[in-house]
């Protein structure tokens, strides 16, 4: 029997070093990819995904160029932060040299919060010059989460937001985001309109992090201050020359006027006046937004009772996409007549069952079945899913696991999963959620609001 090789033995490859800072890492990519193509192998088949339908869900919402409607003829005019700070004298400028020459020999986050509260006491109208948003906060405020003080971390932020204002501008996107995600992860919703005003002032300064407040927005059903928000940007984010799909807002937009009559039931008089609202939004929608009969259709997808057969229909229809959409269009309305969650949340649980039913399939394959999932399949399409640059998205990552559990539950409704392969589902998206949430509570300050599973 070939005897196993030890993580600390000399590789085998001959590089002279330990087998686990040579090839063992590549030896588990290898192992990983051969259990991924069992799994293709298995549920997918050769044929290409024919789709008569939009592979983009957000495609739907806004108009095509070719749609005869108008789109606004002026770009929007963004407000721009600069990165300049004030002039100062030699003996300014040899103060702000010492703070930072001190700062860079300095590793305890206690050690450095005092001296930052120093130069803040002494040199109040210096601060900007510090350019604190360059590394500092961002560095010592992860340092502080890493420590579980991220309490320590947002009072800090509070505090520059309400001494140095300048200085706290030029990354508000960074701070008041976090600030948002703590006092919501702790149930504080004071003074979350003071920390979504510069986000409204400057839309398109950072849409990176006013979209991922949005999704934690959706996630963790804050639907009041949600709906408010996306009221005041979605129109610059839509015409922003600055903001590559910025599309995806009016979703959640839409339904915010949709709400109300899907909740109470609807009329042909009432689809007449929620035309009229959804002709008031400035950016032109897709023609069939205005169509009362495409309204009606649509609701009825989504509060109806969808029938069994229709999952049925899966293996003869060439449109998969919208085979999906109205699948998880359905989802989203039993989400709120089964479990109550709000309309906001049950929709970003539907995007993200919608994308992962679309990114799991690999190119130039098709599902043998309808729904895939495996805990390899999950664990890869949602790494895929939620990464964002070197590091996985904490709201999109738990955000999920959460939405798949629920529609697992939902798919065993319908007959469209055994009990067996619904607890299997169920499980893996537990032990998944196990796994990825010590690391995320260790490095960002979101996770806290997805402690409980499934929510």
């Amino acid at each position: 029997m070939k005897r196993k090789i030890g993580r600390n033995d000399p590789c085998p490859c001959g590089s002279g070093k330990k087998y686990k800072q040579c090839c063992l890492p590549k030896a588990r990519q290898q192992s990983v990819a051969v259990r991924r193509n069992a799994d293709t192998d298995d549920v997918f088949e050769d044929r290409p995904v024919e789709s008569a339908g939009l592979r983009d869900e957000h495609e739907a919402m806004r108009a095509s160029a070719s749609s005869g409607l108008a789109f606004e003829d002026e770009p929007f005019l963004s407000r721009a932060l600069g990165d300049e700070v004030p002039d100062i004298s030699e003996e300014e400028n040899a103060l702000v040299d010492a703070w930072w020459t001190a700062y860079q020999r300095m590793k305890d986050p206690d050690e450095i919060l005092r001296h930052l509260d120093d130069f803040f006491q002494a040199h109040p109208g210096l601060v900007t010059n510090l350019e604190l948003h360059h590394e500092v906060l961002f560095e010592l405020g992860a340092d502080l989460v890493k420590a579980g003080r991220a309490s320590d971390y947002i009072a800090l932020l509070k505090r520059v937001r309400r001494e140095f204002p300048d200085a706290y501008l030029k990354s508000f996107g960074y701070y008041d985001r976090d600030i948002i995600y703590y006092q919501i992860a702790h149930q504080d919703l004071e003074g979350i309109e003071d920390s979504l005003s510069r986000f409204k002032e400057y839309p398109d300064h950072d849409a990176d992090n006013l979209f991922s407040l949005i999704d934690f927005l959706r996630a963790t059903a804050c639907d009041p201050p949600l709906i408010g928000l996306l009221e005041a940007t979605y129109d610059p984010i839509c015409r922003s020359k600055r903001v590559i799909g910025g599309d995806a807002i009016l979703a959640p937009l839409i339904l915010s006027y949709c709400a109300p009559y899907l909740d109470h039931g609807w009329t042909r008089p009432d689809l007449d006046r929620l035309v009229e609202h959804l002709q008031a939004i400035r950016i032109p929608l897709n023609d069939q937004m205005y169509r009362p009969e495409f309204l009606d259709r649509w609701f009825a997808e989504i509060r109806g009772d969808l029938e069994t057969a229709f999952f049925a229909t899966f293996h003869d229809t060439r449109d998969l996409h919208g085979y999906y959409r109205t699948v998880t269009d359905h989802f989203m309305g039993w989400l709120r007549k089964e479990h109550h969650l709000s309309w906001m949340k049950a929709q970003f649980y539907r995007d993200q069952v919608w994308r992962y039913l679309v990114s799991v399939i690999p190119e130039g394959k098709r599902p043998k079945r309808p729904f895939v999932f495996s805990r390899t399949l999950l664990d890869a399409t949602i790494s895929r899913m939620a990464r964002k640059f070197f590091s996985l998205d904490a709201t999109q990552t738990l955000g999920a696991l959460n939405a798949i559990y629920w529609f697992a539950a939902y798919l065993l409704q319908y007959q469209a999963l055994s009990a067996p392969e619904c607890a299997d589902v169920q499980n893996a998206c537990e032990d998944l959620w196990r796994i990825a949430m010590p690391q995320f509570l260790a490095s960002t300050i979101e996770a806290r609001a997805f402690e409980t599973f499934p929510q």
